[in-house]
C-alpha cells in the first residue's frame, strides 16, 4: 500500500475517533503534522486530561483510538522520520502531554523503523486479511462448516441501520460480549452505537433463520477498498448453526462483487498463538501481518511520580484502568 494513502484510511478520520471521546471528561482530538521537503509525518489521536490532584499543573496523555492508528510518514527515510519526531516531541511537551500509547496501522510499512525512537515498542500479534482478487483459500473444516450452514437454509443480508436492527444488534452484541466474558471495555454505550451506525464508513450484514435474526456483523469500509471487520454479534443459541461461517463467507463475496482489495479480519483477543478467535480467523486465510503497540514518554518526571503512586495495572499508560 503506498504510505501517502493510509492517512486517508477510515481509523485516521476524526468521525471514527470521535467514537472513544467523552467531552464530559474534557477529552478531545489531537492532531499533529510535520511536513518538509513534500514529506509528511502525521498522527490523530484522543488526548485526555490525567486527573491526579497532587499535581500541580494539569497534566494530559494520548492514546490511540480502539482500533488502529499511530504515526503515518509518506517516506521511510530514517532523516526525515528523526527530525519529524524531534518537532512532535517538543510540540507534546509545550502542550503538558506526558506520555502516548500508540496502536499501530497494520498496513503501515514504516511501523519497524518509527519503532526505532520509541520508549516501549512490541510486535503484539498477528493479524489475519483476505486477498478479495485471489480465489478463497478456506481450511477444509471451514468449508465442511459452510456446507452444513447451508443445509439449515440460513439467508445472509444487508441491513438497514435503522433504530429497529440497531436495537436488536445492541441486544445480540451484548448477549455475546456476556457470553464471551469480554471486558467492560467492549460494553459499549448505546449511544456508541449510534455514532457507529450514522457513520457513512459502517455496514451492517446479518444472518436469518427462519425469519428471525440470529447472527450480524459491522463492517467499516475505507477508500483504499479496504474492508474491515469491527464487531460481531450471535445469539448463543445459534452458535451450532455454524451461523458465523455463513456470515464471513457471504461478506466475503458481498466484496469481491464491489472489487474491493482487502477484507480485513483482525486477530485474536490476546497475543496468543493459540487463541481461539484468532484460529478461527486463520481458517479463511493465511496472509496475516503484524500488529505493532508503541509508546513515547514526554515528561520523564512525571511519569515517574504516576508510576509509583497511581499505577493501577501494568499497561504503558498505567494510570488508566
Amino acid at each position: 500500500m503506498n504510505l501517502k494513502d493510509l492517512k486517508e484510511d477510515i481509523f485516521f478520520s476524526k468521525n471514527y475517533v470521535k467514537l472513544y471521546i467523552n467531552p464530559a471528561k474534557g477529552e478531545e482530538i489531537f492532531e499533529f503534522e510535520y511536513t518538509k521537503g513534500g514529506n509528511f509525518f502525521y498522527n490523530i489521536s484522543i488526548k485526555r486530561p490525567i486527573l491526579v490532584s497532587s499535581l500541580r499543573n494539569t497534566f494530559f496523555d494520548l492514546e490511540t483510538a480502539y482500533g488502529y492508528g499511530g504515526f503515518i510518514v509518506s517516506t521511510c527515510e530514517e532523516k526525515f522520520i528523526k527530525e519529524a519526531l524531534n518537532e512532535y516531541i517538543n510540540f507534546c511537551k509545550s502542550q503538558n502531554i506526558v506520555a502516548e500509547f500508540i496502536r499501530f496501522h497494520p498496513f503501515n510499512n514504516c511501523v519497524e523503523n518509527l519503532g526505532k525512537s520509541l520508549n516501549f515498542f512490541k510486535k503484539d500479534r498477528i493479524v489475519i486479511y483476505i486477498d478479495l482478487h485471489k480465489p478463497k483459500q478456506y481450511e477444509g473444516s471451514l468449508k465442511r462448516n459452510i456446507k452444513k450452514a447451508l443445509s439449515y437454509n440460513l439467508r445472509f443480508a444487508v441491513l438497514e441501520k435503522n433504530k429497529e436492527n440497531l436495537d436488536k444488534f445492541i441486544t445480540m452484541y451484548y448477549k455475546t460480549m456476556k457470553k464471551n466474558k469480554a471486558n467492560s471495555f467492549y460494553f459499549f454505550s448505546k449511544e456508541y452505537f449510534e455514532k457507529l451506525f450514522a457513520l457513512n464508513e459502517s455496514k451492517l450484514f446479518g444472518t436469518f433463520l427462519e425469519g428471525k435474526l440470529v447472527n450480524a456483523i459491522v463492517v467499516l469500509e475505507s477508500s483504499l477498498n479496504i474492508a474491515y471487520y469491527h464487531l460481531g454479534a450471535t445469539e448463543p443459541e445459534y452458535y451450532s448453526y455454524n451461523v458465523n461461517p455463513f456470515i464471513f463467507d457471504k461478506v466475503i463475496d458481498f466484496y469481491k462483487e464491489k472489487g474491493f482489495k482487502y477484507l480485513y479480519l483482525g486477530g485474536g483477543t490476546d497475543s496468543s498463538p493459540n487463541n481461539s478467535l484468532l484460529r478461527f480467523k486463520k481458517k479463511f486465510s493465511k496472509n496475516f501481518r503484524w500488529y505493532f503497540i508503541g509508546g513515547l514518554v514526554f515528561n520523564s518526571e512525571i511519569y515517574e511520580i504516576l508510576k509509583k503512586k497511581y499505577c493501577f495495572n501494568s499497561k504503558f499508560l498505567c494510570w488508566r484502568k
